[in-house]
């Protein structure tokens, strides 16, 4: 620096040479938005090659990465060695990201010169994202292919007519004679990307997107339901292979069994009784309960609320305790289910009875607990959705 706190003339030179190859690099990307020849894909490849980074698109069922020597490959923005410098989301399940890519100097500037700075830009990294994020969209809306994660909820939106959701169908690849398997997921993200991961692994077509908190999954031609290696604190419900013309009803039903979910404990295939991955069609009469009780009129059921008293005060198997008792024949066998002495069994039991008000091991009174548990996890899925 000189005095006065003026900057070098070889560190202002270096700085505007800087910014004019950044400059360059956006001019470039700008000429892609009057060619309608792009795709979405070779929109993100050439942005890689002007800017010098890895440039990543994430859709709805795909992730591709595009690397400044031109080449691009699908997987995630992990795979390029460098976590990603920016991203921008675009709706519909898309979004862009930028990464430092090994062995290339990108030419995107880490900041603005001071004379640049007062103008008060964005960085000069949300520049580029912006740049990219048009060019990606326009020949998205070009290409179509930005009604993917819009076909998808058509293809199970119950408010469309059979006709209206024909067109979404034949695009998806699904229509008739294959059948689609319909899953709905709560759980972060990355781990229900590993899920469905798994079922492309099986299924040649697979189709992912989020309405709201619930991932939906569809998968053609799917019933390996027992292989999948569900993460910790993932849940999930399922409405075997169907016609995709059902898939209205085999979302509606996936989400029921969804509601009678628990997050699963360890990543690994789901017990049956642990109830973790529930099959919509062995829920028989009780999915009648997740259509037709309400919030407020399960918080209104006295044996809810005491169980809900019983379970803030014990500990935290008490629920799963309970369940065994209501599902076996005798205290015994319930404690191999949960892996406790019976003795230990039988003193929950007598606490609980204490609470609840009811004998937990008579007949009747094993329906009534088990109705009531069965309620009571429905009450506690109300803020899932």
């Amino acid at each position: 620096m000189g005095g006065g706190g003026l900057p070098d003339k070889d560190m202002s030179m270096s700085s505007t040479h800087d910014h004019l190859r950044f400059f360059a690099a956006l001019t470039s990307l700008d000429e892609l938005l009057v060619d309608d020849t792009i795709t979405p894909e070779v929109a993100v490849a050439r942005a890689a090659i002007a800017l010098g980074a890895a440039v990543g698109l994430d859709t709805a069922d795909r992730t591709v990465v595009a690397r400044p020597d031109g080449t691009t490959a699908a997987g995630d923005d992990d795979e390029t060695g460098s976590p990603a410098a920016g991203y921008r989301e675009l709706g519909d399940g898309w979004r862009i990201w930028i990464s430092p890519a090994q062995g290339y100097d990108s030419v995107i500037p880490d900041s603005w010169s001071a004379d640049l700075s007062v103008w008060h830009m964005p960085s000069p990294i949300d520049t580029a994202l912006a740049r990219i994020a048009a060019t990606v969209t326009i020949a998205g809306l070009r290409a179509g292919t930005r009604t993917l994660a819009s076909d998808i909820r058509a293809v199970v939106d119950g408010d469309l007519s059979d006709e209206d959701r024909m067109g979404p169908i034949g695009r998806l690849r699904i229509a008739a004679p294959r059948s689609v398997a319909v899953m709905a997921f709560l759980g972060p993200a990355p781990d229900v990307d590993r899920i469905v991961h798994q079922v492309r692994a099986i299924s040649d077509s697979v189709h992912h997107t989020r309405l709201d908190r619930v991932h939906l999954v569809l998968a053609t031609d799917f019933d390996a339901f027992g292989q999948i290696t569900v993460p910790t604190g993932v849940r999930g419900g399922y409405m075997p292979s169907r016609p995709a013309l059902a898939a209205p009803d085999s979302w509606r039903r996936a989400k029921n069994a969804l509601r009678f979910a628990l997050p699963s404990t360890a990543d690994a295939p789901p017990r049956p009784a642990a109830s973790v991955f529930v099959d919509a069609t062995e829920l028989g009469c009780y999915e009648l309960l997740a259509e037709e009780l309400t919030p407020e009129g399960m918080a209104r059921i006295a044996d809810v609320q005491r169980l809900e008293e019983l379970r803030t005060q014990s500990s935290p198997d008490i629920l799963e305790t309970l369940l065994a008792v209501a599902s076996t024949d005798s205290l015994r066998q319930a404690a191999r289910i949960v892996h406790l002495h019976h003795n230990s069994v039988a003193h929950r039991v007598e606490r609980a009875e204490r609470v609840l008000g009811f004998s937990c091991t008579e007949p009747y009174g094993r329906a009534r607990l088990l109705l009531t548990l069965t309620v009571h996890r429905l009450f506690a899925s109300r803020s899932l959705f």
